[in-house]
């Protein structure tokens, strides 16, 4: 006969049980704009989840854009909760005519952890510029420089660190 092992993981599903989830999203495109935003919810028998995300593109003229992004994920659960914010804001200047490629990106997050084991908060900001100069067809210079700052705080006590890094 054959018998069933009832420490065995499921074919299909998850071992967090039952779950309901919806979304609802929209997006928008007009001349130089565009804009995205979606929210998601899950509510299941063990945690609930909402996750959101909304960004917006300008292209302010030729080769010239401007973005922006917000992402958020929040999950409470019956034993800890956990939340995670991110603000991302793009430069990129690449006009067709020009020698010169600019591209920089910004971020900004926090995580924060409560209940559980321990307490935690993590916020960091990551700023990454590259610049190109293309001096000829065959000869092409470029340049990135990259800082990280991180602020991490578990439990009571705080611990810092700042990242560069330079390359050509």
């Amino acid at each position: 006969t054959d018998s069933v092992n009832p420490n065995a993981k499921p074919q299909f599903g998850n071992e967090e049980g039952d779950f309901t989830s919806t979304f609802a999203g929209a997006n928008y495109n007009k001349d130089s704009w565009e804009g995205v935003s979606r929210l998601e919810h899950r509510q299941g028998e063990e945690e609930e989840k909402w996750n959101m995300t909304t960004g917006i593109k300008r292209d302010l003229q030729g080769g010239i854009v401007l973005a922006a992004i917000y992402n958020s994920k929040i999950v409470k659960g019956a034993e800890s909760n956990n939340s995670d914010h991110d603000v991302n804001l793009g430069f990129v200047y690449r006009p067709q005519q020009s020698k010169w490629t600019v591209m920089n990106k910004l971020e900004l997050s926090v995580r924060e952890q409560t209940g559980g084991e321990f307490e935690t908060t993590n916020r960091k900001i990551v700023n990454n510029v590259n610049v190109n100069y293309q001096a000829s067809p065959d000869t092409q210079i470029s340049m990135q420089y990259g800082f990280k700052y991180v602020l991490d705080t578990i439990d009571d006590e705080q611990y810092d660190g700042i990242t560069d890094l330079v390359g050509f």
